[in-house]
């Protein structure tokens, strides 16, 4: 799978993937800085998209639409002359992948599994994968319960879920809470690229 012929990034478009011709291959996308480029496998169709960045040690980053994302092996030196910017806070979709340009780079995630990665020059890559239920000791009574959380450890989701129970609001998260039944609510916490969601009540 991760050949020689893997991708190299040149002008406006990806040359030869799996031995197909230059016209053939996907178009590429790069962030603003130029720092970051990627493109999806296929034009319609992607079983992945593939992502390089500059100060990258030779590493790569993919992510399929089934399956956790990975780090891979690098198709080369970047040039980005001619790549199509994909502006700050814009998303390009094809199929079920999707990839965001963000100020620290790129944020690819598969839709149909929530796993992806996030990548730019100036950070260590991150892969994250689905939101998983983390375990809590509901106390007699009210409490918190059905924490989930995605882009961030169990430990630190349940420390927001209980902060935001007790005062309703957590420092650098942004918070939304709907009312479910009399007394029972769900609460979804933001902060950048991770995420918290939490019931609370009786």
């Amino acid at each position: 799978m991760h050949t020689t012929a893997r991708c190299i990034i040149a002008a406006a478009a990806v040359c030869a993937v799996f031995g197909e011709t230059a016209a053939a291959a996907p178009p590429a996308f790069k962030t603003p800085d130029s720092k970051v480029i990627c493109f999806f496998e296929k034009p319609r169709t992607p079983h992945y998209v593939y992502c390089d960045w500059s100060n990258a040690d030779d590493v790569a980053a993919e992510v399929r639409i089934r399956g956790k994302a990975e780090l891979v092996p690098s198709g080369g030196a970047l040039d980005p002359s001619g790549v199509p910017v994909l502006r700050r806070g814009a998303s390009k979709r094809v199929g079920r992948l999707r990839c965001t340009s963000r100020p620290y780079g790129m944020r690819c995630v598969s839709l149909a599994s929530a796993n992806g990665f996030r990548v730019g020059a100036g950070i260590r890559p991150q892969l994250f994968v689905a939101a998983k239920r983390c375990r809590t000791e509901v106390p007699e009574g009210a409490g918190v319960f059905d924490v989930r959380a995605t882009g961030v450890a169990c430990r630190r989701a349940r420390r927001v879920a209980r902060t935001y129970y007790r005062s309703h609001e957590v420092r650098g998260w942004q918070c939304r809470e709907r009312r479910l039944d009399l007394e029972h609510y769900r609460v979804r916490c933001t902060r950048r690229d991770a995420a918290v969601r939490f019931d609370f009540g009786s």
